[in-house]
């Protein structure tokens, strides 16, 4: 059995019909080495029966060889469709990526370009700025001391206008005391000229009295 299972093996991966009835002659020389005595014993029926079974299992050898190949040819087939769809779908592939990557190389390009603009926009906005700032604190600058000097001669013509009216109130004090000084002096004559007066007008009348 295991000899028939080898020879079954030996001739399904047989390359060619050739090397198949090679491989049959060796099993019927091996048979007969086996059996020496076989062509005594057997009878022709037997070896006929022998022959038919032989050639009935080279039958089906070669029948079960040809669905073989025919699957190893449908398989071969399929393979190459699939390997030819995979090639096809690899190139698709392939073309959508460089697609995209030009796509992208695109973009990138565009992005930098924009940058790159936004970033000289925002450097010239930055040196305006800068100017500008320079300049509002020069201006401040300039205004603070404007400032200063403005309050330096409001201070300075406050305490001018401040000795003016210390001189002009020291003046209506000075003249003040004068009128008043006037004024007593004056008073005092008319009270004391009043008093000669009243005292002649008794003087009279006690006179006339008497």
């Amino acid at each position: 059995m295991t000899s028939a299972v080898q020879l079954y093996e030996a001739l399904a991966t047989a390359p060619d019909d050739k090397a198949r009835a090679r491989l049959i002659a060796d099993a019927f020389e091996a048979f007969e080495e086996r059996h020496p005595n076989l062509d005594k014993v057997a009878t022709r029926d037997e070896a006929h029966a022998t022959e038919l079974r032989l050639v009935k299992e080279i039958e089906q050898v070669r029948y079960e060889t040809a669905l073989v190949r025919a699957e190893i040819s449908e398989t071969e087939l399929r393979l190459r469709r699939d390997i030819e769809q995979v090639k096809q779908d690899t190139a698709a592939i392939r073309a959508e990526l460089q697609k995209e990557t030009e796509a992208v190389r695109q973009d990138t390009s565009t992005i930098r370009s924009e940058l790159h603009q936004a970033e000289l926009r925002l450097r010239k906005e930055i040196e305006e700025v800068k100017q500008e700032t320079a300049a509002i604190r020069a201006q401040l600058h300039q205004t603070e001391l404007s400032l200063r000097k403005e309050i330096e001669q409001v201070r300075m013509e406050g305490r001018q206008a401040e000795l003016r009216l210390t001189e002009r109130i020291d003046a209506v004090h000075a003249d003040l005391l004068t009128r008043m000084e006037t004024i007593r002096w004056s008073t005092i004559q008319w009270v004391a000229g009043m008093l000669c007066v009243t005292i002649l007008a008794m003087l009279g009348a006690i006179t006339a009295i008497m």
